[in-house]
């Protein structure tokens, strides 16, 4: 197997979330009753619709332990060349949390025993930074797939900011209002 794709639900089998609310913010007050609807905030400026917050925050234990899994799956897939783990909705995709991490293992010369592997985490809407135990598990099956020669480079993406209206040029600015 060259290429590996992991998708788990939202929901685990025994029923616990792996997305979470968000943090309780006490200053903030929530219209729980709204939650999942469509209905906007009233008071809110034209186009400012009410964001829904319901389960908008990665679990960082149950992750941990999907991606520990995959890992260990991985070392003992010796021709894999490319794996993904997606939790949530795809970075970028909507207001909901999201989990994305790419592993790809390129091997080098023919002989060499050495190559490049490479595992990119991209967490929304806050950067996900797998635990030691998870980056060991990934370097060990990089090990098993490029060599002992091999080194895992390990790339967190940090979320794109929303710009600002100040930072957004006449170009950008005429195309929202069209929308």
């Amino acid at each position: 197997m060259n290429d590996y794709c992991v998708i788990p639900g939202d929901i685990a089998l025994s029923g616990q979330w792996r997305l979470l609310p968000p943090d309780t913010d006490p200053d903030h007050t929530w219209e729980w009753q709204d939650i999942g609807s469509d209905a906007s905030d009233d008071s809110a400026p034209l186009g400012d619709d009410w964001e829904n917050p319901f389960r908008s925050r990665v679990d960082q234990g149950a992750a941990n332990a999907l991606l520990l899994a995959l890992a260990r799956g991985a070392r003992r897939m010796p021709v894999l060349t490319d794996a993904e783990f997606l939790l949530g909705r795809a970075p970028g995709d909507g207001h909901r949390a999201g989990l994305q991490v790419l592993y790809a293992a390129k091997a080098g010369a023919a002989g060499g025993g050495s190559g490049t592997a490479e595992l990119v985490i991209h967490g929304e809407p806050l950067a996900f930074h797998p635990d030691e135990e998870v980056l060991q598990a990934w370097r060990e099956a990089a090990e098993v797939h490029m060599g002992t020669e091999s080194e895992l480079a390990v790339v967190i993406e940090e979320p794109e900011e929303e710009p600002t209206e100040d930072e957004l040029t006449e170009e950008e600015l005429t195309e929202e209002d069209s929308d």
